[in-house]
C-alpha cells in the first residue's frame, strides 16, 4: 500500500467515526424530545383530572346547598338543574378528553 491508500483509509475511518457519533447524538436527541412530550402529555392528563375533580367536588357541594334549599321550599328551580346537568356535562367532556389524549 502505498501513501495515498493509507490516506484515504484514514479519510473513511474518519468519517465513519463521525458518522457514528451524529447518529449517536441524533439518537440522544431524539429520545430527549420524545422524553419531553411524554412529561408534556403526562402534565396535560393531570392538569385535566385536577380540573375533573375540583368540578366534581364544587358540584357535589353545590347540590348539597341545592337540596337543603329544595326540601326547605319544596320546589326545584329548572335553571339550576339545567346547571347542573351541564356541569356533570362538562365533566364528562373533561374525562373523554383526557382519556383520549392518553391513547
Amino acid at each position: 500500500m502505498d501513501n495515498s491508500e493509507y490516506i484515504e483509509l484514514l479519510i473513511a475511518a474518519y468519517k465513519d467515526m463521525t458518522q457514528k457519533k451524529e447518529i449517536e447524538r441524533t439518537r440522544e436527541e431524539l429520545l430527549r424530545v420524545f422524553e419531553a412530550e411524554a412529561d408534556a402529555k403526562r402534565q396535560k392528563a393531570q392538569a385535566l383530572i385536577d380540573s375533573m375533580v375540583r368540578l366534581k367536588k364544587e358540584l357535589a357541594r353545590f347540590k348539597l346547598s341545592y337540596d337543603c334549599l329544595a326540601k326547605k321550599t319544596n320546589q326545584r328551580v329548572p335553571a339550576i338543574e339545567d346547571y347542573i346537568r351541564n356541569t356533570e356535562s362538562k365533566i364528562r367532556m373533561i374525562s373523554f378528553k383526557k382519556n383520549r389524549r392518553q391513547k
